[in-house]
C-alpha cells in the first residue's frame, strides 16, 4: 500500500445524519449564533489540504456512538541524496 493512513475518532454523540452531507462546506457549524467557537472552516480546509496533496478526508458516525475520521494521504519516497538537498536548503528544518 502507498498510503498513510490516520484515524481520529470519539465516543461522543456522532453527527445527525441531516447534517453529514454538509460538514465538509465552508463556514458550516452546528453552533448556534453568538456561541464563542470556530468558524466552521477547520473540517473543508482539512478536506481541501488532503485532496490537494492526492489524498482524502473522510468521515463515518453513528448518532449516539461518536465518529471517526480517516486522513488517507499517499506515500512519497524520495531518495536520500533528495532529502539531504531538502536540509541543506533548509537548515532549520532538521
Amino acid at each position: 500500500d502507498n498510503n498513510v493512513r490516520m484515524v481520529v475518532s470519539n465516543g461522543g454523540d456522532g453527527i445527525d445524519e441531516d447534517l453529514k452531507p454538509r460538514i465538509f462546506e465552508p463556514f458550516f457549524t452546528t453552533k448556534s449564533e453568538g456561541t464563542t467557537g470556530g468558524l466552521g472552516l477547520g473540517l473543508a480546509i482539512s478536506r481541501s489540504l488532503a485532496e490537494a496533496a492526492g489524498g482524502a478526508l473522510t468521515f463515518q458516525s453513528v448518532t449516539g456512538k461518536g465518529c471517526e475520521f480517516l486522513l488517507t494521504l499517499p506515500l512519497i519516497r524520495t531518495s536520500i541524496g533528495a532529502t539531504d538537498a531538502l536540509y541543506e536548503s533548509n537548515p532549520d528544518r532538521r
